[in-house]
């Protein structure tokens, strides 16, 4: 990229920008932006030049996230990977919530619960969560966030409102925000 004119940025290292173009790198993926189509084909071709590579121009997917443009909005979401993550916590998907935690659950005392076994995944779920909640989906932040408060020693009722929250996510996953 440099060769091409390129700089780095110095806030984010797998940023590089010229003129008015941008190119994000994270391993094997990445996005192009440039002001125009003749700009965006120029990279494109020299890139191609160098390495193998695919393009997706309207519906790309980047780091979990799905990313669709037209001509007058980009809609972004993380619908396929809250059905993969679904999936691997084995969440009950015949519930319906309207709300990611319920009001009272903050204000509950959880002394007598049963600590989990430290086999179960609290930390991988609390984890994708929180990677949803700054992507894509602020309306669980309150919730996830609370939640990562036990990470050291939740208990089955952190656990359920855990799964509550990917259920709620499940459930709108398709919702614009």
């Amino acid at each position: 990229l440099k060769e091409m004119g390129y700089s780095r940025t110095k806030s984010d290292w797998n940023l590089f920008y010229k003129d008015k173009s941008f190119i994000v790198f994270h391993v094997d993926d990445g996005i192009l932006s440039a002001s125009d189509d003749h700009a965006l084909n120029e990279i494109i071709g020299k890139l191609r030049q160098k390495y193998k590579m695919t393009v997706q121009e309207s519906n790309i997917k980047y780091l979990k996230l799905n990313i669709k443009i037209t001509q007058n909005c980009i809609y972004i979401d993380q619908s396929e990977y809250i059905e993969e993550m679904a999936k691997i916590f084995e969440v009950s998907l015949e519930k319906k919530y309207d709300t990611p935690m319920i009001s009272s659950f903050v204000t509950q005392e959880i002394i007598h619960d049963v600590l989990l076994d430290e086999n179960t995944p609290y930390r991988a779920i609390i984890g994708s969560l929180l990677y949803i909640a700054r992507q894509t989906r602020p309306d669980i932040t309150f919730a996830v966030n609370y939640l990562s408060q036990y990470v050291t020693k939740p208990t089955k009722v952190h656990w359920n409102a855990a799964k509550r929250v990917l259920i709620y996510l499940y459930n709108t996953r398709y919702d614009s925000f």
